[in-house]
């Protein structure tokens, strides 16, 4: 037969590549050489639904959007992908929940293990790092899974004999941009947003033993500063000095709404007959304004918008503070030949994301000249290493054991386990707060054997996933750690007659108003609260620290058997098992009794050490289909498939729901005694660890206004049943059409 030669076939990730061989009767010196053979039509399997990203498309397309380049955004041009939901990210894929999706790095997960997300990974990936990636967005065979939505799968680059490089620098500045329109409406109007951003870094490859050893290296900075306006309430001129206002006969209302009692500037309007009220005169106790509370007023400033708060007692401080992100992002890669039949190469990816006044958690600043009150600090690491053995030209085995490990480290700079934070009606700098850190360490070993014999193309494997999640919490027994005061009514009451409140007054909106500034202004204390983790058997102040591990067993047997030339069958099956989270302490706990919806009340329930719910071993999930050529020329494919899916347990729900609440292992106390009696700021109390025993504590008192969130021990493994029905057919050179289902 003449030899046959076909060049510029690509084989990419994830996808079979076929090439159909027609053997022509001729000399062995004869050839006959085309190119780019390989079929445009998916014929060679039933599912893997989705599209290919290659290195030219990636790198080509304007990825440049806030806060970074982030190649993930590309999910949302794919088929059966809509944003706009409730949480992760908000990108659903063919209406799976927007945190089943997988990404994996050079066959490692990328994920954010704890809760996941539809196009966040904590490690920052870059299109300049990237050879390609492939999106499967429905229907995968069986090697793939842990997840019932999208399947996003990215190589990274390599180098090669060829020493090549690249740098790219970005800039925005609001001098290019115009005002806000909310911004230009303001009273007074604001100036432009500040969103300055400078993404600046590049690449380099090449050889370092020439056709043997290779290396690729590449490094991104961020940095971006950006303003966000914030209002906060605070009080009047008149009001932090003790002396309250109001309406008589009337209501207290800002300056814009209906009946407004003031102007935008804070003057009273013409015709409001103003009444006035001393609240140091009126105490009954005659002890007067409290200094503690006192001094946070007068820190504070003064409003500039009275079109909140009531007008007269309360208005609106209006400013813009600033947001800063400084991120970078490495990776570096070593391939080596070992001989022709052994490759190997490893992988480092790490860097830092760190937001200063982060606004997603919250964390501006209380006022313009105070530190930030969360900086949210990230910290990913990623590890691939990969040998791959090809023992004969049909027997393929890769190797991969690698590490994804990330620490999202809520900062709070004003966090003091010393002082107490205090709650009033009027935003002041006054919270102590200590907040969360949690770190998740994911190691991996992937084992994947392709095999092909005739028209057999079998693929065995596994996938081994020890994860460990480590809280570090300030947010204890639903309390916090740092003691928590606020000045409620409902708890140290207010008597109108007793404090000599105005009988004119509004009594639906400005009394009870009214009676929440006395008592803060006094410092007249309502309750205050403290929570408590355990260590061995007795409680200590400080932090909560919870160490629990979420193993993961998959196993998977494939065979896309080429039946006939125009027809392909998939057979799978994907084993995967899902266990309950383990402590290697014995603190995880769970109710003795069946405490779900519909079991039967008790008072004798108790924490025992046993598993939350049930391991479940046999979540088997086949992956049946057939493609078919019906013409045979490679033009039209006809592909069916049916896929058994399952999802895990993202770590946080537990990790922030059930684990600092487990009885016998945190203890919240709220004291209202001291509110209740009368108690002021001067005199209120330090709560202080309890010496009951945290093991006494196991079983709740019978009575108790209290909950505890627990889990159904029955909770079963989220399943999707997916059905596919696909026609694909080249129209043109290079121009398929595809119409799924």
């Amino acid at each position: 037969f003449k030899r046959f030669v076909s060049k510029g076939n690509a084989v990419t990730i994830g996808q079979p590549t076929t090439v159909n061989v027609k053997l022509e009767v001729g000399q062995l010196a004869e050839s006959i050489e085309v190119s780019a053979t390989a079929e445009t039509v998916q014929t060679s399997t039933s599912g893997n639904y989705g599209n290919l990203f290659p290195e030219r498309v990636i790198r080509d397309l304007p990825i440049v959007g806030t806060r970074g380049r982030n190649p993930l955004d590309l999910v949302l041009l794919q088929p059966g992908v809509v944003s706009g939901a409730n949480t992760g990210g908000g990108y659903h894929v063919h209406g799976a929940r927007d945190r089943s999706w997988n990404f994996t790095l050079d066959g490692i997960d990328i994920n954010e293990t704890s809760a996941g997300g539809s196009n966040f990974a904590p490690l920052r990936t870059n299109p300049d790092m990237l050879a390609e990636f492939r999106v499967v967005t429905s229907n995968p065979t069986a090697e793939v899974g842990r997840n019932s939505g999208a399947q996003v799968a990215m190589v990274t680059r390599s180098g090669s004999n060829e020493l090549h490089g690249t740098g790219f620098w970005f800039y925005r500045t609001p001098r290019l941009n115009a005002n806000e329109w909310e911004y230009n409406m303001s009273e007074p109007p604001l100036g432009k947003r500040k969103f300055i951003q400078n993404i600046f870094g590049g690449s380099v490859g090449g050889p370092i033993v020439k056709n043997k050893t290779f290396f690729f290296a590449n490094v991104q900075r961020l940095m971006a500063n950006v303003s966000r306006r914030l209002t906060r309430t605070v009080y009047t001129a008149d009001a932090r000095k003790g002396i309250l206002r109001y309406v008589k006969g009337g209501r207290n209302t800002p300056a814009g709404t209906p009946g407004a009692s003031v102007d935008v500037s804070g003057n009273v309007l013409p015709g409001v007959n103003l009444g006035t009220y001393n609240v140091a005169t009126a105490d009954p106790q005659r002890i007067g304004l409290d200094k503690t509370v006192q001094g946070l007023v007068n820190e504070a400033p003064l409003p500039n918008n009275f079109t909140g708060g009531d007008g007269l007692n309360t208005a609106i401080f209006e400013f813009t503070t600033p947001e800063r992100e400084r991120q970078y992002d490495l990776v570096t890669k070593i391939d080596h030949v070992l001989n022709d039949r052994n490759t190997l190469f490893a992988r480092v990816a790490f860097g830092e994301q760190n937001t200063m006044c982060d606004s997603a958690n919250a964390g501006e600043s209380i006022f313009p000249g105070q530190p930030c009150l969360v900086n949210t600090m990230r910290s990913p690491k990623n590890l691939a290493f990969n040998w791959r053995w090809n023992p004969t030209p049909s027997l393929t085995n890769e190797l991969v054991v690698g590490l994804n490990k990330f620490t999202f480290n809520f900062f709070c700079p004003a966090g003091d386990l010393g002082k107490i934070s205090l709650s009033g009606p009027v935003t002041t700098v006054s919270d102590y707060s200590w907040c969360n850190l949690r770190t998740l360490r994911t190691w991996q070993v992937v084992e994947n054997l392709a095999w092909f014999r005739g028209g057999h193309a079998l693929k065995f494997g596994g996938n081994v996933r020890l994860q460990q999640h480590v809280d570090e919490r300030g947010s204890i027994a639903g309390l916090n750690a740092v003691q928590t005061t606020n000045f409620s009514t409902s708890v140290n009451t207010v008597d109108p007659a007793t404090f000599g409140i105005p009988t004119d007054i509004n009594t639906t909106y400005d009394r009870p108003a009214f009676q929440s500034h006395i008592n803060f202004l006094l410092g007249r204390v309502g309750s205050t609260t403290r929570g408590f983790a355990s260590k061995g058997d007795k409680f200590v102040e400080g932090i909560y620290d919870f160490d629990a591990r979420f193993p993961e067993y998959d196993f998977y047997a494939q065979d896309t058997w080429k039946l006939r030339k125009n027809l392909t069958v998939d057979l799978g099956l994907r084993w995967e098992a899902k266990l309950s989270p383990r402590s290697p302490d014995g603190r995880l706990k769970a109710p003795d009794q069946l405490m779900t919806v519909g079991a039967a009340p008790s008072t004798t329930v108790k924490w025992v050490q046993r598993p939350l719910y049930k391991d479940t071993w046999l979540n088997l999930g086949p992956s049946l289909g057939l493609a078919w050529d019906p013409t045979g020329a490679g033009k039209t494919s006809l592909r069916v498939n049916y896929r058994l899916a399952f999802d895990r347990m993202a770590t946080f729900g537990l990790s922030s729901a059930i684990f600092p609440n487990l009885p016998g292992t945190t203890l919240g106390i709220t004291d209202t005694e001291f509110g209740q009696g009368g108690g002021r700021l001067p005199n209120l109390p330090r709560l202080s660890p309890p010496t009951t025993k945290p093991s006494d504590l196991a079983q709740p008192i019978p009575f108790s206004s209290s909950n505890v969130t627990v889990v159904d021990p029955d909770t079963g493994v989220p399943t999707t049943h997916m059905w596919s029905l696909s026609i694909q057919r080249e129209i043109a050179p290079r121009t398929v059409l595809d119409v799924s289902y």
